[in-house]
């Protein structure tokens, strides 16, 4: 680093960076990989990092050998990259030592007790631990290369330079600008840089075919999958499989990615069923190697085995934990995940962790049945209630014990509404009732609370009385706005905003000024101007609980659903595959539809004004009737 900032010409830099990176080159192409590391360390620390001019004085080449160089060394993926490469470079080498040390560590955090108690797991992480010392033990071969005393002398009696005089040094030949005081920009800089001049696509197409080789078994075909890098995360994903393969990424030892598991959990029935994602899990459980491996490969195979198995038992838990509607409802798929965890209990080294998913499956049965009680610390508000609970009018109850109620019962639907009934726009089609029974049951509520509001205005002969009404639903309105319940004020927007009531002009006009500034100002909020964005960036700055407008995210499925196939052609063109981007997608909304249904509501419910709420939502008056009691209030002008 001292070396390369420590030159007031900026060629004089460039050269030194260029002779660094032909250097670190050198080391991969000898295998070794600490150095490797050392070296990309240096270049990527921010003191040689930020020095712009300096790297826009490389060449082309220059730029993609040392972007394919930090690509290696990347920590993407759990260093892939150099995993992969390490198993199959041939002695003698220097691993990363850093790296397995961090191995290490990790299982001890995984198994705290080494051999406390006698268990599988404690053998397990010995055995772990034993496997990565013989690595590390396997590059004892050493080079065959002279030993050159003078440059070795020279190299241990370097003086250690302080990081503030590097630091002060770098910021001398390059000044800190606002254009890279955020190491962010910095960043995108130095991606910008590497890749001028250079199409980003064929950047991607060369390392995807690659990073594919290396992705695949030996039996896989590169028919079954796409796979992509993705520059902002920095890390490979799945584009596009086969039902099969994107089962067996699930499952691979290898995989860790949380993000995968649960994308696929939300939108594989899009595409497949839970029965044949079940039938996949237990083929993959019960694999057999192929007789083509050397016994090597095959020896490698069992080893893996069991971790894949384990993996494969984690799934489910995942799956009856948060997708156990799947299950409620089919005997067939129970039975058969009965009768898999029931064999793999008998192999026991599994017979823990097989036993835990039984246990919750029973667990989710008991909670579907029970009523299950949330404590609360803080204090619930004490309902406004009408003077008399037997017999009451719409506007006998409290605006604001009003905008309770309805919360209290929207919230109720909306947290019905499960994963799949967001997939392949159920809701739309004319089995939706099958399809998406929950999201249909809430948008019914929406529609009529909608037609409520108009039917309560429209019922009052006098414009006292209907000013009056107007002006009681706004302030409902208001209040469901306090509480975060962007549903409802959208719902009482509808209703004031459908023809009858917006027509009477005479009735708007008597509406007082400040009360009618409130409802213009939430009309604002809820406009699809902009594709909603007052109302996104509302909920975004909003602490829960909340009900969001799903007329939002309905559209975003839509639109996602119809702008993206549901497969994409192989490599070849051989096969269709899965569109598993537009799956990632989908499961982006889906997902921020259940953060908001994590939290609860605390208000009291009143069972009266709620069966009165129910009530009146169900006897409204039709369109024909809304337009001839609003003309009947004022005339139709030619």
């Amino acid at each position: 680093m001292f070396q390369i900032v420590n030159h007031d010409k900026i060629k004089t830099r460039t050269s030194l960076l260029s002779k660094t990176i032909s250097l670190i080159q050198e080391c991969y192409n000898l295998n070794n990989f600490f150095s490797v590391f050392a070296l990309s360390s240096a270049l990527q620390n921010d003191q040689i990092y930020r020095l712009r001019q300096t790297w826009e004085g490389l060449t082309i080449s220059e730029r993609r050998k040392c972007n394919k160089l930090f690509h290696f060394v990347s920590s993407a993926n759990n260093y892939r990259k150099y995993r992969l490469r390490i198993k199959e470079c041939a002695l003698p080498s220097i691993p990363f030592l850093d790296l397995s040390l961090y191995d290490i560590s990790l299982l001890y955090m995984k198994y705290p007790t080494l051999i406390d108690r006698k268990s599988i797991v404690d053998f397990a992480k010995l055995h772990q631990i034993n496997q990565i010392m013989i690595f590390l033990r396997s590059f004892n071969k050493q080079y065959s290369s002279p030993k050159n005393e003078n440059i070795q002398n020279q190299l241990k009696n370097i003086p250690l330079i302080p990081f503030e005089t590097i630091s002060q040094i770098s910021q001398s030949m390059e000044p800190r600008s606002t254009e890279t005081k955020d190491r962010f920009l910095t960043d995108q800089c130095w991606t910008n840089l590497l890749r001028k001049s250079v199409s980003s696509t064929h950047f991607m197409m060369e390392d995807e075919t690659n990073y594919g080789q290396d992705f695949l078994d030996k039996e896989d075909s590169e028919e079954d999958i796409i796979i992509i890098f993705d520059p902002e995360k920095n890390k490979w994903h799945v584009r596009a499989g086969t039902v099969q393969m994107l089962v067996k990424l699930l499952t691979k030892e290898s995989a860790t990615d949380p993000a995968y598991l649960k994308q696929f959990l939300l939108t594989y029935r899009s595409f497949s069923t839970p029965t044949e994602f079940l039938n996949l899990l237990i083929q993959r459980f019960y694999e057999q190697p192929s007789r083509y491996l050397d016994n090597h490969e095959q020896e490698n195979f069992h080893k893996k085995q069991n971790i894949t198995r384990l993996k494969i038992i984690s799934i489910i838990n995942q799956w009856i934990k948060s997708h156990f509607y799947d299950f409620t409802n089919d005997p067939s798929l129970q039975k058969e995940i009965s009768n898999f965890l029931d064999e793999a209990i008998e192999l026991e080294i599994f017979k823990k962790p097989a036993q835990h998913v039984k246990s919750m499956i029973a667990k989710q049965f008991e909670s579907r049945e029970k009523k299950v009680i949330i404590s609360v610390s803080k204090e619930i508000p004490k309902p406004i209630l009408p003077k008399s609970l037997t017999s009451f009018k719409t506007l006998d109850i409290h605006h604001e014990e009003l905008a309770r109620q309805l919360t209290l019962i929207e919230f109720d639907l909306f947290c019905a509404i499960e994963p799949k009934e967001c997939l392949s726009e159920g809701w739309l089609k004319k089995d939706k009732e099958i399809r998406s029974p929950n999201i249909v049951k809430f948008t019914k509520f929406f529609n009529q609370v909608g037609l409520w509001a108009a039917t309560e205005i429209l019922k009052c002969e006098k414009l006292r009385d209907r000013v009056q009404t107007i002006t009681y639903f706004i302030k409902v309105e208001k209040k469901c706005r306090e509480f975060h319940n962007f549903n409802t004020v959208q719902e009482i927007i509808a209703g004031l905003e459908v023809s009858p009531i917006y027509r009477l002009k005479k009735t708007w006009e008597s509406v007082p000024e400040k009360i009618f500034r409130i409802h213009e100002q939430l009309i604002s909020l809820m406009s699809l101007e902009d594709n909603y964005k007052g109302f996104r960036d509302a909920i975004q700055n909003e602490n829960p609980p909340c009900i969001p407008y799903l007329g939002v995210y309905f559209t975003d499925l839509v639109f996602l659903g119809s702008g993206n196939k549901d497969t994409l052609p192989s490599k070849n063109g051989t096969k269709e595959l899965v569109n598993f981007e537009k799956c990632r997608k989908i499961s982006k909304v889906i997902e921020t539809i259940q953060q908001y249904q994590q939290f609860p509501y605390f208000f009291q419910p009143v069972k009266e004004i709620r069966q009165f709420i129910e009530s009146s939502v169900s006897n409204v008056f039709d369109e024909t009737e809304m337009f001839e009691r609003s003309f009947q209030f004022e005339a139709k002008k030619n």
